[in-house]
């Protein structure tokens, strides 16, 4: 931020030198960009609104699903991979070798979730705590102290920030494990106009009491497109993003300091030139 401060020429006699023809134009360049106490007050506001929300959702998702419902999920899985052996193993390449080879959506849902809602709880607390501490204490008031506090709590809030979204990507993690567990596994699609899937009548069949029975396949397929392809796009372009907007927020604050830097340096202007 610049300002201008206008001194009239002097003359120190008949003999002194011809004074500019104009004002004296002396520049005062302030470089430094403070952080206030509204401006963490609104960075801890936004850190607890995210993470209250966001854990309502995942601990509602969490105790949506009824027993019986996470059973014949599993049960589901199973005989699709009694079925179709090697598909579900391909489709996650860090699915343990040995016994344990029987893909339990439910047990995945559960895992994912919990983790999801422990790191955001902890992302929670440390927001609550650091607004608790910063309201509590003379930093509104001392700005001597509220510079002590932030050199602190400024590492703190950003840690909090990380625990969101690492609790986020398990959270849509935890989406992607539901998605492939209750979303049957067509094998005969087309994909449509306005993102529909279209079915040919080979993707049922009579069932011998009457009516139709859907027929299941393509495991490998169905679970790495479109869930766990959106899902990875979305876990890689959030971060992404966030950093991307934050370092060129700090990229035109570098700028800006350089090009007043450069204006304070330069010679008095005068006159019409000013």
């Amino acid at each position: 931020m610049s300002s201008t401060k206008v001194v009239p020429a002097a003359a120190t006699g008949p003999r002194a030198s011809t004074p500019p023809a104009g004002p004296q134009v002396i520049k005062k360049v302030e470089t430094k960009v403070k952080t206030s106490f509204e401006d963490v007050e609104g960075l801890l506001n936004n850190l607890l609104m995210l993470t209250t929300f966001t854990l309502g959702f995942s601990i509602s998702f969490i105790a949506a699903f009824e027993y019986g419902a996470l059973a014949e999920i599993d049960v589901r899985y199973y005989k699709l991979q009694q079925a179709f052996p090697g598909e579900v193993e391909d489709a996650f390449p860090s699915s343990p070798k040995g016994v344990h080879n029987i893909f339990s959506p439910s047990g995945t849902m559960l895992e994912r979730g919990m983790w999801s809602t422990t790191i955001m709880s902890i992302s929670l607390t440390i927001a609550l705590g650091s607004y608790v501490s910063m309201c509590a204490s003379d930093a509104r008031e001392d700005e001597k102290f509220f510079k002590k506090w932030y050199a602190t709590f400024k590492w703190i809030i950003i840690f909090g920030y990380f625990l969101y979204f690492v609790a986020y990507i398990l959270f849509y993690l935890m989406l992607s494990t539901a998605a492939i567990g209750l979303f049957p596994r067509y094998c005969d699609t087309k994909k449509g106009g306005s993102g529909s899937v279209w079915l040919t009548e080979k993707s049922f069949q009579p069932d011998g009491k009457g009516d139709y029975e859907i027929v299941e396949g393509c495991l490998r397929e169905g679970i790495r497109y479109p869930v766990d392809a959106m899902t990875l796009l979305l876990n890689i372009a959030m971060p992404v993003i966030f950093i991307a907007i934050f370092l060129i927020s700090l990229w035109m604050h570098r700028k800006e300091k350089i090009i007043r830097l450069r204006g304070a340096i330069a010679a008095p202007l005068h006159g019409r030139w000013k």
